[in-house]
C-alpha cells in the first residue's frame, strides 16, 4: 500500500507520532472504538485508516465507529481537506434517514467519481436537483448525467437542463439520449416469403411433391430458425461499472504529473522534463481534467487556468483554496481576466477579509459597479485618493470616490 497520508487524513502530529512508532493493539483499539480524546475530523481520518488494520476486532471496531458517529457530528468534521475516500465510504456504508450528508458530500470538492455517481443513484427528486444544478461537478463527471436518467425518481425537467449544459459544454456522454426526444419504435423486419422470385431446385420440389414430403425450401426455412449462429449475440447484463468499494489512500489526482501539481520551489533534488509547453499539455485534457487539475494544480497551472475562456474552469482556481494572498490580489486587480472570474473573487467573503483585495477589485473596471461602491466605503484616505484620480475605473465609481473623500477628509 502506498505511503499513508497522515496530513490528509487530517490526523494531529501526536496521533501520527503512535502511528510511526508502532501502537499496541491496545492503543490501536482505543482509538478505533474513540476511546482516545481527539476531534471529530481526526477522529473520520484515523477509523478510516484503522479499517485496514491487520486485526480484525480493531478494523472491526474502527468500522463501527465511523458507522455510528451521530450525523450532526460528521457534518461539522467534513471540510474542503476532508480526504475523499472518507467521503466514498461514508456514502457507500451509512444508511441516512434523511439527506443531509448526502447534501454536503456531493458539493464536495475532493468528492470522487464513484461517490457522487452512488449519491446519484440513490438521489431524491431534490438532490437531483441539486446534483443537476452543479455545473462544475457536471463537467468533472460527466457520467452523472447517465446515472441521472437511470433514476426514476429525477424530474424530466431537471434531467433535460443537465443534457442542454452538457451538450453545449462538448461534455455529454456517449450514447446520452435526448429526454425530450421520444424514442422510435423498432420495427422488426418481416419474414421473408416464398414467391416466385425466391430460388429454388424446381426438380426436387416436384419429386418431394409426388413423394408426399415437405417441401425442401420450407424444410431449409425450417431449420434456419434454430440456427443460433445467425442471430447477433443477446445484448449482455449491464455491468456495475462503480465496482466494489476498494480499501486505499488513493485520490483521483494522482493521475497528474508531479510538474503540474508541485510548486516549483518544492521540486528541489528533481529533475525537470518539459518536453512540451504546458499550454500544449493543458490544451489535450477534457474540461473535466481541466476542472480536476484547477483545484490541485500549482501557481504556475492556475495562472494559465484562470485565464481559460470556460467560464467553470477559471471558476474552479478561484474555489481551489489554493491560491496565495498575492495570487488573490493580482487577479483581483486583472482587467485581462473574464467579468465571471473578478465576480467570483468579489462574492468570496473569504478574500473580502483581505484589504488589498478589496483595493484591487475597485481600481478594476471589470468589477460590477454595486460591488465596488459597496468596498469604496472601507477604502483608507490614499488608496480613496487615488481611485478618485483613476481613469480606468467607470465614471461612477471615481465621481462616488472624489464625494466619499471629501466627506471624510475635508469636512469644514
Amino acid at each position: 500500500m502506498a505511503e499513508i497520508p497522515y496530513d490528509r487524513l487530517q490526523i494531529p502530529d501526536h496521533i501520527q507520532a503512535k502511528f510511526r512508532a508502532g501502537p499496541s493493539k491496545g492503543e490501536r483499539l482505543a482509538l478505533a472504538r474513540a476511546v482516545i480524546p481527539m476531534d471529530d475530523q481526526a477522529l473520520l481520518g484515523v477509523c478510516y485508516l484503522l479499517l485496514g488494520d491487520d486485526t480484525p476486532k480493531i478494523a472491526s471496531s474502527a468500522r463501527k465507529t465511523l458507522l455510528t458517529i451521530p450525523v450532526e457530528r460528521i457534518l461539522v468534521a467534513i471540510d474542503r481537506n476532508t480526504h475523499p475516500k472518507v467521503l466514498e465510504f461514508l456514502v457507500e456504508f451509512r444508511k441516512e434517514s434523511d439527506n443531509r450528508l448526502a447534501e454536503v458530500i456531493c458539493r464536495h470538492q475532493a468528492a470522487n467519481d464513484r461517490t457522487v455517481r452512488m449519491l446519484t443513484r440513490g438521489a431524491d427528486a431534490h438532490l437531483c436537483e441539486q446534483i443537476a444544478s452543479n455545473q462544475t461537478r457536471l463537467l468533472l463527471t460527466p457520467e452523472l448525467y447517465t446515472e441521472l436518467a437511470n433514476n426514476a425518481a429525477c424530474p424530466l425537467t431537471v434531467l433535460s437542463r443537465a443534457h442542454s449544459f452538457l451538450r453545449m459544454q462538448r461534455a455529454l456522454p456517449e450514447g446520452a439520449a435526448d429526454p425530450n426526444e421520444k424514442p422510435q419504435a423498432e420495427t422488426k423486419p418481416e419474414p421473408k416469403r416464398l414467391s416466385a422470385k425466391t430460388p429454388m431446385d424446381l426438380e426436387a420440389e416436384i419429386e418431394a411433391a409426388l413423394a408426399g414430403r415437405q417441401s425442401p425450401a420450407l424444410q431449409k426455412r425450417a431449420l434456419k430458425m434454430f440456427d443460433l449462429d445467425q442471430y447477433d449475440d443477446p445484448p449482455a447484463e449491464k455491468v456495475d461499472t462503480l465496482g466494489t468499494f476498494d480499501f486505499n489512500f488513493q485520490e483521483e489526482d494522482d493521475a497528474f504529473s508531479w510538474d503540474l501539481t508541485t510548486e516549483r520551489e518544492d521540486r528541489t533534488g528533481v529533475e525537470e522534463e518539459e518536453p512540451r509547453s504546458l499550454e500544449a499539455r493543458l490544451k489535450d485534457m477534457s474540461v473535466g481534467q481541466l476542472i480536476k487539475l484547477a483545484f490541485k494544480g500549482n501557481k504556475e497551472i492556475r495562472s494559465l487556468l484562470l485565464r481559460n475562456t470556460n467560464k467553470s474552469i477559471a471558476a474552479a482556481v478561484i474555489k481551489s483554496g489554493r491560491m496565495t494572498d498575492g495570487e488573490i490580489v493580482s487577479a483581483a486587480g486583472n482587467r485581462n481576466l473574464a467579468d465571471d472570474v473578478i465576480r467570483a473573487i468579489a462574492s468570496n467573503k473569504e478574500f473580502l477579509r483581505k484589504y488589498p483585495v478589496k483595493v484591487a477589485l475597485v481600481n478594476n473596471s471589470k468589477t460590477a459597479v454595486p460591488t465596488a461602491l459597496t468596498l469604496l466605503k472601507s477604502l483608507h484616505k490614499k488608496d480613496l485618493k487615488q481611485v478618485a484620480r483613476n481613469h480606468n475605473v467607470s465614471s461612477i465609481i471615481s465621481n462616488a470616490a472624489k464625494k466619499l473623500f471629501k466627506q471624510k477628509f475635508q469636512k469644514g
